[in-house]
């Protein structure tokens, strides 16, 4: 049979778009396989239901659970294992070290007779909006708490917990504050806290100031004007209730999530499977997750 150069320029060119598809079609499988949301691994379940999560902002070793059915649970987070159940309840949102505390509640985990103490209500501030922890040492614990009257600038308070007689008290820290308060964190990776601001039209800005600064000023009892310390790092859009931070990388949480990139100023989806949302990480490759009502699971960041 003859072949025409015509008819053999076509042949292989229909051979090589042959192959081509084919080739292709072997790779679906892996690109597909990679983007499937993975399941992580499973560090702690509630069959009942979970109530709300709290990370432990200290060493973050562990997490706080409250499950639906009462009381409260420290789970280790390397291995998922429960050190201690707790009687009790606290409408705390920040947990450090032994004590959690919230807006104006002041709690503290009794681990030997395994219970949450109230250790008595801090007066409540106009519009406060969130709290976080800054640090503690051999006599006391500290925490900020941000907000902003709606006639009158925003503010930072510091809240002191005495270890020995468990007294809270609350003074101003910090004024000047612009814009409308969000989420704060230490950011364990690089020695900073952050600060978030609100402008009121879906978008942030975030601020950083050292630590050892702000630290040195609580221990002080001092008080300073929020741009003496406090610099623009970044700014975004997306809700910012809740935050963890480490290093350059931070995850939003609660209402909306999403991962925050400092250094590329850039924001990230957190790619968890539908039902999850992250509330922390762990370490610099990891999320955890609140998934589903009922667990708490680790995934790879991807």
């Amino acid at each position: 049979m003859i072949i025409s150069r015509h008819s053999a320029s076509a042949f292989f060119r229909s051979l090589a778009a042959t192959v081509g598809v084919l080739c292709a079609a072997s790779l679906l499988p892996t690109r597909t396989a990679f983007s499937q949301p993975v399941e992580g691994t499973l560090l702690h379940s509630e069959p009942g239901g979970i109530a709300r999560v709290l990370r432990e902002q200290r060493r973050g070793d562990t997490f706080l659970v409250y499950p639906k059915a009462g009381g409260a649970k420290r789970v280790r987070v390397r291995d998922g294992k429960i050190l201690h159940v707790y009687a009790g309840a606290c409408s705390g949102s920040a947990f450090a070290g032994q004590y959690v505390v919230g807006l104006t509640a002041n709690c503290l985990l009794d681990d030997d007779r395994e219970r949450i103490v109230d250790l008595g209500p801090t007066p409540a501030f106009d519009n406060a909006f969130h709290i976080s922890w800054l640090d503690e040492d051999d006599t006391s614990v500290r925490f900020l708490m941000n907000g902003r009257p709606w006639t009158s600038e925003g503010y930072i308070m510091l809240r002191t917990i005495d270890k020995v007689s468990s007294r809270a008290q609350a003074k101003n820290f910090v004024s000047g504050v612009p814009g409308y308060s969000g989420a704060m964190s230490v950011n364990r990776g690089i020695d900073t806290f952050l600060f978030t601001m609100g402008t009121g039209e879906f978008s942030n800005v975030l601020y950083s100031a050292g630590l050892a600064g702000l630290r040195a000023a609580a221990a002080a009892g001092a008080t300073f004007n929020f741009q003496e310390k406090f610099q623009e790092a970044a700014r975004f859009e997306g809700l910012s209730f809740n935050m963890d931070a480490l290093g350059d990388k931070l995850v939003y949480h609660t209402e909306e999530s999403y991962l925050y990139d400092i250094k590329g100023n850039r924001r990230q989806e957190h790619g968890l499977r539908q039902g999850c949302e992250p509330f922390a990480f762990d370490g610099p490759d990891a999320l955890l997750a609140q998934c589903d009502g009922k667990e708490i699971r680790r995934f790879p960041i991807r």
